[in-house]
């Protein structure tokens, strides 16, 4: 099925009118089904077992070993919290970036 004849499917079944004293037919069931979102799943779960930064990325070492990294980051705001960077920030990311290569693949 392409995406237009999932749209044309879709329109048909939300335009389609009620039945009577039934719920939706398996059919629809089973499309509302398909289409329904998957939880997503964590980070750590997702990422490869051998990654090093798979429990986030140290960002206070990288910026003491990285000046240029320094000026994009937000401190810890809280006891449990860890500092990070604007990551919508193309610059910010882009230092992360380089601190990485350097710092750890350097």
């Amino acid at each position: 099925v392409t995406y237009s004849g999932l749209a044309l499917l879709l329109a048909a079944i939300a335009f389609a009118p009620p039945r009577p004293g039934r719920g939706p037919s398996a059919t629809i069931r089973v499309i509302l089904l398909l289409l329904s979102p998957l939880p997503a799943a964590p980070l750590a779960g997702r990422l490869h077992a051998r990654n090093r930064h798979a429990a986030g990325y140290d960002i206070e070492r990288l910026a003491r070993s990285f000046p240029s990294l320094r000026e994009h980051v937000i401190p810890a705001s809280g006891p449990r919290a860890r500092a990070t960077i604007d990551f919508a920030r193309p610059g910010a990311v882009g230092a992360l970036n380089a601190a990485l290569i350097a710092v750890d693949y350097g």
